[in-house]
């Protein structure tokens, strides 16, 4: 699709790595030995979109923040960096997209996802939050997002079948009436199966 495109892979065991350069080819895809250090990792260049899923989740909390910054330094500026949490399928996913800018990492979006083969119920989410978030779903910010977007799911029912994308959009479209959150409505993003709120719900 664009032969300009360069993927590597990141990984800290080394025999995950010798493995995966098994599928390699390079310069196009390419594996590599590292973590969060990118900087160490890529030498003088930079990356333009980091994609860092299912990592974070095993580290403590206090350790986020760290993370993050060492993530920042080998983003170049006006990248991005999404970060979170999906389960095997692609069923349920959730993630944070950060810019990266003159100070660091700015927060744009939270993103949840699905692939539209099973009903998802917004409640479902909660358990694959970013790690940030993962142990506030409590709060009252995020318990009242959840809720407002279960009604909306509920009362979107009453036009399209559950699950579909048509009732995906619509719930959206009433979550952002309901309480005026932020959601992206554009229809290229929701008929993809994303819900993007413009908020860390902190």
């Amino acid at each position: 699709v664009n032969p300009q495109l360069r993927v590597l892979g990141l990984e800290i065991d080394p025999e995950r790595v010798a493995e995966a350069r098994a599928s390699a080819d390079p310069p196009a895809v390419d594996f590599a030995l590292g973590g969060f250090d990118l900087v160490n990792a890529l030498g003088a260049e930079r990356a333009r979109v980091v994609r860092c899923m299912n990592v974070l989740r095993q580290y403590d909390e206090a350790a986020v923040e760290h993370a993050l910054a060492l993530i920042a330094e080998g983003i170049e500026p006006g990248g991005v960096l999404l970060e979170g949490t999906s389960d095997p399928t692609g069923r349920l996913t959730v993630f944070d997209v950060w810019r990266r800018d003159t100070t660091g990492l700015t927060h744009e979006a939270l993103v949840f996802a699905t692939n539209f083969r099973e009903y998802v119920s917004p409640a479902e989410f909660r358990t694959r939050a970013p790690k940030r978030l993962i142990h506030r779903m409590l709060d009252e910010t995020p318990a009242r997002f959840f809720a407002d977007w279960e009604r909306a799911a509920l009362m979107a029912r009453a036009s399209f079948s559950a699950g579909t994308a048509q009732h995906w959009a619509e719930s959206a479209r009433l979550l952002a009436e309901s309480d005026a959150w932020p959601v992206d409505l554009r229809r290229r993003v929701l008929e993809r199966g994303f819900l993007a709120l413009r908020s860390e719900l902190r």
